[in-house]
């Protein structure tokens, strides 16, 4: 209901009629419909991400709308962009940007679609998999390499 209120006090051009108030509540309904379809994308793609050893945690942005705070795999924490909440009523449906961040630095930005395992952000969350188990390889492998490369 408070979603409802914000959605008809948000128009400019409101007007205290029951006409008005009731065409606002039928547009609403679709916005809760696309919302719905949102936020079913988010928690396909969201569901099936590969857990990421780092000591950070990893924000997935959503529609600049959602913040995710993942840590190992684990969701930490789930805001709601309250500076862009008129943003919630021009959601439509499955498809939403993303953006990764880790400390605070954008590591990747796309689009997705709630497809799971085929989607942009798992693609994307499995690139900075592959490239955090690549730069772990290279530091285990370091201190290996320096006595064969410089022992006598």
């Amino acid at each position: 209901m408070i979603g409802l209120l914000l959605y008809i006090a948000s128009n400019s051009h409101f007007k205290y009629s029951f006409g008005y108030f009731r065409d606002c509540i039928q547009s609403f309904d679709t916005i809760l419909a696309q919302w719905c379809k949102f936020l079913d994308a988010i928690i396909a793609d969201i569901n099936v991400l590969p857990s990421i050893n780092l000591e950070q945690h990893i924000i997935v942005e959503l529609d600049e709308i959602l913040n995710i705070s993942l840590s190992k795999g684990v969701i930490c924490s789930v805001k709601i962009n309250m500076d862009n909440f008129d943003k919630l009523f021009n959601i439509n449906g499955r498809t939403y940007d993303f953006s990764i961040r880790i400390d605070e630095e954008i590591f990747d930005v796309g689009k997705s679609d709630g497809s799971g395992l085929q989607s942009n952000l798992y693609n994307a969350f499995s690139e900075l998999n592959r490239l955090i188990m690549t730069l772990s390889l290279e530091r285990q492998l370091e201190p290996m390499l320096i006595p064969l490369t410089h022992g006598h």
